[in-house]
Formats: structure tokens, sequence, C-alpha cells
């Protein structure tokens, strides 16, 4: 399991494909990303491309301004 933000996002495109709970027909199918969950459940996060894709333009913007 990737543990930083950069390992993550390949990750998760690897693994979500299209959507398996679309709301309606009208959807394009893509997933909105993925939800880990521990074994005993006592912990879940929803990983979302759309989070992973802010950062990655942040941290671009961040290091071409300190540049």
């Amino acid at each position: 399991m990737p543990t930083t933000v950069a390992e993550m996002h390949p990750y998760l495109c690897a693994v979500a494909g299209e959507t398996r709970v679309a709301l309606d027909e009208d959807g394009l199918g893509n997933a909105e990303g993925i939800v880990l969950r521990t074994p005993d459940r006592s912990h879940v996060a929803k990983v979302r491309f759309k989070d992973y894709e802010r950062t990655a333009k942040a941290r671009a913007r961040a290091a071409k301004n300190a540049a």
C-alpha cells in the first residue's frame, strides 16, 4: 500500500477502474476514487482522484514559485 502522496496517485490510477455504483445512466462511468478500510473497519479513508490531482498541481506551483 502506498504511503506517500506521490506513490498514491499512480496506485489509484492502476486500481480504480469504472465505477461500480453509478448514480444514474447519464454518468461517464469513471470512478471517483476508492475506499480503503482496515480489516476491522476501525479506520476508513476515501482516496479521490480530484484530491490527488489538486495536491499535485499545488505542489508543482509551490516548486515553481520557490525556484
